[in-house]
């Protein structure tokens, strides 16, 4: 059964628009999800009352997505890919586009600062023999990520052939800002010996 199956199964049809925005944003409702007789949902808490909750999982994924278990800070987005908000402007979304002849996994990835997107493409990889998990997306999204913050003396001046006048400008202004949450050993977040992309802390 899909994601969008369960929202179905668990909202009567004249709620299932909103639900289903909520779902995308929040992660898929469980079974005991409260919803008001008037159709209104009940207020959701501030990230502040979330933070101070003594029941709070700093580990827990806040999403599934297709089976698959979004890491921390993650959620699911309107176009129902896997997301990463870098930062407060920068958001990362990520998802297979098919697999190569030799089972490698076609990643689909779209950078957007803001309403704007900047890059879009399916032209990364994963290595052979890795199945889609939530340790695959950490490793595709910091992947995609350091290459798309490469500057000027980083690679050739040939690999910049191609981009954008828009494109240029946002690396120009945010590319090195950016690239510290591309590292593999040093998170961006907490200086954890861990990549940025599944650092849970708050």
């Amino acid at each position: 059964m899909t994601d969008l199956d369960r929202v179905r199964a668990l909202f009567p049809q004249v709620m299932f628009h909103k639900c289903l925005c909520d779902a995308l944003h929040y992660g898929i409702p469980q079974a005991n999800a409260i919803a008001y007789d008037d159709g209104r949902s009940p207020p959701r808490p501030t990230d502040h009352e979330r933070r101070q909750d003594p029941n709070r999982e700093e580990d827990t994924p806040m999403a599934v997505l297709d089976g698959i278990s979004l890491p921390p800070r993650w959620r699911i987005t309107s176009r129902l890919l896997a997301g990463w908000p870098i930062d407060d402007d920068h958001l990362l979304e990520v998802w297979p586009h098919g697999r190569e002849e030799d089972g490698r996994i076609r990643w689909l990835y779209r950078l957007s600062r803001g309403d704007r997107m900047i890059f879009s493409a399916t032209d990364i990889t994963s290595p052979a023999r890795v199945g889609l998990s939530t340790g695959a997306l950490i490793i595709a999204a910091r992947t995609v990520l350091s290459f798309l913050t490469l500057c000027p003396g980083d690679t050739d001046a040939e690999f910049f052939d191609d981009y954008t006048c828009t494109q240029l400008d946002w690396r120009d202004q945010h590319a090195e800002e950016l690239s510290i949450y591309a590292q593999e050993d040093a998170c961006g977040y907490c200086g954890g010996p861990h990549p940025s992309p599944g650092c849970g802390t708050g």
